[in-house]
């Protein structure tokens, strides 16, 4: 007993402190609906809803946990019965109006019908009534009662099945938030397959709810959110999650410069230039592009393009952090990078974690330098050309280099040292350069991809690789790329040979069958005739026969006939056969000498 109250006071404190823990504590539901709640590659979680929910959390000191859930309905009952207590960016949905309190708002949002891009214009010129409208009860848009009473509302249990009836005609229009049919889309890469019809059905805002159970922090989190507001937080987080629906293509795209030779540089006069400048021209010139091309400041390179600054950049090279901030086309340069080492010395280095501690040389403002030190550990040799980072390695000053796979190799051999250097495992990274579009750019990303594959084999992108790429060694850039370029066309052509030697094969086997078929059917028609010649030949046979038979048996009777005269002639005179007296000759002769 002594010890029971001993640790009475000790049990009382950790209950008190588990409860002051409890009661610190909100719990969010989590159900994925890009771009509010999403799980990302490695599996965690991420979107508007959640980050905000974070961000309120470290503000107010309450820790944020979470409920998994499978379904919309399932995600508003359970804020509304207090299962969960936070809901960080939320409509003043009804069935959460009478056991929640609200935030001052986070964003403002307009709900507009989203509809087949192709189909925009004849929708918007007639009447909204006896439409299929897909919804997503209970979120937004699922209750416009007077616009569903005048058509046809068709209930779907999540946002991606609604989309994916209106791409199939299952409906004529879906009516879900503007930023999870654009965020759907856009992962799907058919965001330029879509378009919101205006004018909006309605605006509304979004807010922090709050459970009444938690309304005590309602204070601190409209404090929380003047701050995020004030400093860029909450601006950006509506920006990097589309609550802030991107503008629509416009006639005339505006295209960033920032001075980077030899990718892009601002002339003294004002003019713009550059590979990936002079790349984008040629490109929007087949894909029916109008460019207005403006100087920029290092900030807003970085920044990327957006709302309120351009449209586009001539060329960046593509990371997984710049995809989360802007839309890319398809790559007009892909490098792979390898890790090489000095020969003779197999398995001592297979990647960049065999040399911590070590050097490893790169060239100056490269990929390669940015992908090095962001690998801690290294010592960075940079050199200003790649002739320089290949000597380093021969020389011994580098302990490995990280460069391009196929120029480096191919310079090895120029140098008569090919057999002094090895790659050290596979390929570390590909390095990829695009033109870089805001979001909301679908369809203007979609036309340059329809003419970049074939620009890239042209002899104008030749040309510019190297008007401003161009070395004096023999394997230049462009000559690897010219290189690279004939062996493809020469596979294709080999491939297309081969396709039309099957062709051929084929056809030639099918016009001998036609032959042959042709061949029988007229040795069958040959036969046919021959058997009708055969049966006519043995009828005209039978009657021949006939004939002969029946004049073959007339000289008989003739004989018999005179023999009977004769026989006639030796009666006496005077005497008369019986029964004779006036026949004629004819029945004389078909009687014969019978009497």
């Amino acid at each position: 007993m002594s010890a029971g109250l001993l640790c009475l006071p000790g049990l009382s404190w950790h209950i008190s402190a588990q409860a002051q823990e409890t009661r610190g504590g909100l719990t969010a539901a989590f159900v994925p609906v890009p771009p509010f709640a999403q799980r990302d590659a490695d599996g965690g979680r991420s979107g508007f809803l959640v980050e905000l929910a974070e961000q309120i959390g470290a503000e107010t000191g309450a820790a944020i946990s979470y409920l998994d859930l499978n379904t919309s309905r399932e995600f508003i009952r359970q804020q509304a019965d207090g299962g969960t207590q936070i809901i960080a960016g939320v409509a003043r949905l009804p069935p959460l109006e009478a056991t929640n309190v609200f935030s001052s708002p986070v964003a403002t949002e307009t709900l507009r019908l989203t509809v087949l891009r192709r189909r925009a214009a004849e929708l918007a010129g007639r009447p909204r009534s006896g439409l299929r409208i897909g919804i997503v009860p209970p979120a937004v848009g699922s209750a416009v009662q007077d616009l569903l009473a005048a058509n046809r509302p068709v209930e779907f249990v999540t946002p991606e099945a609604a989309l994916m009836n209106l791409l199939t005609g299952g409906v004529d229009a879906v009516l879900i938030p503007e930023p999870v049919a654009f965020s759907i889309a856009r992962n799907a890469r058919i965001d330029a397959q879509i378009s919101f019809l205006d004018p909006p059905v309605r605006a509304f805002d979004r807010f922090v709810a709050l459970h009444q159970s938690r309304a005590d922090l309602l204070p601190e989190v409209n404090a929380a959110l003047a701050r995020m507001e004030a400093d860029g937080r909450l601006p950006a987080l509506r920006q990097k999650y589309f609550l802030d629906i991107p503008r629509p293509v416009p006639g005339v795209l505006t295209v960033g410069v920032y001075h980077n030779p030899p990718y892009q540089t601002v002339e003294p006069g004002g003019g713009f230039s550059g590979f990936g400048v002079e790349a984008l021209r040629g490109l929007a010139d087949r894909a029916g592009l109008a460019l207005d091309f403006r100087q920029i400041s290092l900030a807003d390179w970085h920044a990327g393009p957006g709302p309120g600054r351009y449209d586009l950049l001539p060329g960046l090279r593509i990371t997984g952090e710049r995809r989360q901030m802007m839309d890319f086309s398809l790559p007009l340069e892909q490098v792979p990078f390898s890790l090489f080492a000095r020969a003779g010395k197999p398995g001592e280095i297979t990647g960049l974690d065999d040399l911590t501690g070590r050097r490893v040389a790169v060239l100056q403002s490269s990929p390669a330098q940015e992908f090095a030190v962001a690998h801690q550990g290294l010592i960075v040799l940079a050199e200003e050309t790649e002739g320089a980072v290949l000597k380093s390695l021969l020389d011994g000053r580098a302990d490995a280099i990280l460069a391009p796979a196929a120029g480096t190799q191919a310079l090895a051999r120029e140098w008569g040292a090919a057999g002094q250097i090895t790659a050290a495992g596979p390929l570390v990274f590909t390095s990829a350069r695009a033109p870089a579009l805001r979001f909301g750019l679908g369809s203007v990303r979609d036309r340059l991809n329809a003419v970049i594959p074939g620009y890239l084999v042209s002899g104008e992108f030749a040309w510019l690789r190297e008007k401003y790429f161009g070395t004096p060694e023999f394997w230049t850039r462009p000559r690897r790329y010219a290189a690279a370029g004939a062996a493809g066309t020469v596979i294709l052509a080999l491939l297309g040979f081969l396709l039309w030697q099957h062709q051929r094969q084929r056809q030639q086997a099918y016009e001998r069958q036609a032959r042959e078929l042709e061949l029988e059917q007229t040795h069958r028609r040959q036969l046919s005739g021959m058997v009708d010649r055969l049966e006519t030949a043995n009828r005209q046979l039978a009657e021949v026969t006939y004939a002969m038979s029946h004049d073959l048996k007339a000289p008989a009777q003739t004989m018999r006939a005179a023999g009977g005269i004769a026989q006639h002639g030796r009666r006496r005179p005077g005497q008369r056969r019986a029964g004779t007296a006036g026949r004629s000759g004819h029945d004389q002769r078909a009687h014969g000498p019978a009497g």
